[in-house]
């Protein structure tokens, strides 16, 4: 994998923003890989796996430093409640829990 000079300068840039502290990890595994530092090196140094180093430059090289510094991940979508529907849901559990029932999981959606 073949970095340029312009990708160097914006790995080292980016280490120097302040913005960015939350992804300096992230973004010095690919500058230490950029100047040719060993996997071996980076991975006890940074604390990452050689497999995270390789598919963070390979990121990096297809997609530039947004994907460096994106916390966009999958898993599944959160549903809200309306305020009236969450009053109403725990208007039931509270009448339960004041007559003295047991309020559980099962209990409240079932």
């Amino acid at each position: 994998m073949e970095f340029t000079n312009e990708m160097i300068t914006e790995l080292k840039t980016a280490l120097k923003d302040k913005n960015l502290a939350p992804y300096h990890k992230r973004i010095q595994a690919v500058y230490l890989r950029a100047i040719q530092t060993p996997y071996k090196s980076i991975m006890d140094m940074l604390d990452v796996s050689h497999d995270t180093v390789w598919r963070l430059t390979k990121k990096y090289q297809e997609h530039g430093l947004t994907c460096l510094t994106s916390d966009a991940r999958g898993g599944r979508r959160h549903a809200y409640m309306t305020v009236e529907e969450e009053q109403t849901f725990l208007s039931e559990q509270l009448a339960c829990a004041v007559n003295g029932e047991f309020v559980t999981v099962e209990t409240s959606l079932g």
